[in-house]
């Protein structure tokens, strides 16, 4: 627990090991996220519309994940920077608890991430006590990012669109059936 059993020191090599696990894990996600790209690339110049509106899902989860990911980054530093703030007070100061919450809501959904689950665990004990709720206090872009939810297919289009563009690729349109997006 932070204040009792936690020194700053242990904290801050928590925060220091959460940084390096997080953007290990953001390069994973950055690899695999290229990766889903080119197999869009490769579907559109062979023509598999069905398989490539699977491919374009996993591309913007993708990206999600990466933007989560440099989202709990920043978070970290500011925590970082907060150390003494987090050490001295019982209640999670005002300026940090949008950080905290988000922290907290995506540690369990970033999966890879033994020592974030950790820090949230930690900062759980510590201010989560004091009753507020990290699913309504966290940053609503991270919480809609980290949905669980399919994409509509206006999106996934709007990303076959992009990732065609981006590569001079001509895309037909009416070979998908709208029974193929569903």
């Amino acid at each position: 627990m932070v204040g009792r059993g936690t020194s700053a020191k242990k904290l801050n090599a928590l925060l220091l090991c959460c940084l390096s696990e997080t953007a290990s894990l953001l390069e994973m996600h950055q690899e695999r996220l290229l990766k889903a790209e080119t197999d869009v690339v490769h579907l559109l110049r062979t023509g598999q519309s069905q398989r490539v509106l699977l491919w374009v899902e996993r591309v913007i989860k993708e990206r999600n994940i990466v933007d989560v990911l440099f989202m709990v980054l920043r978070i970290i530093r500011i925590l970082i920077e907060n150390i003494p703030k987090i050490k001295t007070r019982k209640c999670c100061p005002v300026e940090l608890r949008e950080a905290v919450a988000s922290l907290v809501y995506a540690a369990p959904r970033c999966g890879e991430c033994p020592g974030l689950l950790r820090l949230a665990n930690l900062l759980i004990s510590k201010f989560m006590k004091h009753c507020f709720d990290c699913s309504s206090e966290a940053n609503q872009k991270m919480v809609q990012m980290l949905s669980t939810a399919q994409s509509s297919w206006m999106t996934r289009l709007e990303i076959m669109k992009e990732i065609a563009d981006v590569n001079a690729i001509a895309l037909n349109l009416n070979r998908i059936s709208l029974s193929e997006l569903d």
